[in-house]
């Protein structure tokens, strides 16, 4: 989870750096322009779906073991679902600072419009659900366990279990809540079969404001769960006190 936080996060700098570029009118041919959508659209496509089916299998991985080989799965079905993304992004002549989101190809056929709605379930609704289905079993698992035998969790191991439990719903809740609206515009495009540059000529600006939200919550998103693991863990914030002690000293 900790490489598609750091994707993440470099991908939406980046988009951030080019909107910045494009501002002071900076000149980029639209070719370069639309490689950077489309990359940019890719990578974040990938992390994000992993991010989304990662929590899913960490909330699982707390009731039972989870294989190695499942994660490699996510991997590679955000790849193949991200691949179809970066086909369905491009710069629009209007919005030169834009990446498009186009749900229809050139037949104007519904075939991208499905794949927009499969994705948008399969990264938001589906794993979450089942995150929220399973967390609700462990917090009833972890009280009637402290109720029958309350002795149990002054155990160090155990506490450590239950720090590592309310870090991981910390930070799967917020991922929750700062991917919903980039749910919900993507949803919005594959119903409405117009693209983001369509979308805002119809809306204005009402409409930019959402998406302005949404970009601003995905780097959000690269950087809470980093810091969220370091509120909840103590190792780490020592690990990290020590190396700054010691690079301070060999200055």
């Amino acid at each position: 989870m900790a490489i598609s936080d750091v994707m993440l996060l470099a991908c939406s700098i980046i988009y951030l750096s080019l909107n910045a570029l494009l501002a002071v009118e900076v000149e980029m041919e639209a070719i370069n322009m639309k490689l950077a959508c489309q990359i940019n659209a890719f990578i974040i496509g990938s992390s994000y779906l992993t991010s989304s089916q990662t929590f899913a299998v960490i909330s699982i991985d707390r009731s039972k073991v989870v294989l190695y080989l499942i994660i490699a799965s996510i991997w590679t079905i955000a790849l193949i679902l991200s691949l179809r993304l970066y086909l369905t992004v491009d710069s629009h002549p209007r919005f030169p600072y834009l990446c498009d989101i186009k749900p229809v190809d050139d037949q104007n056929n519904y075939s991208m419009s499905v794949y927009h709605i499969v994705a948008a379930v399969v990264s938001y609704p589906i794993p979450h659900l089942i995150v929220v289905i399973l967390y609700l079993k462990i917090i009833y698992r972890m009280k009637s366990s402290y109720g029958s035998n309350p002795a149990v969790f002054s155990n160090r191991r155990y506490h450590h279990q239950i720090n590592a439990t309310k870090m991981m719903i910390m930070a799967t809740s917020l991922f929750i809540i700062n991917a919903l609206l980039l749910f919900l515009i993507w949803v919005k495009v594959a119903i409405t079969r117009k693209s983001l540059a369509e979308l805002i000529i119809a809306y204005g600006r009402p409409f930019v404001m959402p998406i302005a939200v949404s970009l601003f919550l995905a780097t959000l998103t690269g950087v809470q769960n980093a810091i969220t693991y370091f509120s909840y863990n103590k190792g780490f914030r020592l690990a990290l006190k020590m190396y700054l002690i010691d690079s301070a000293a060999c200055r």
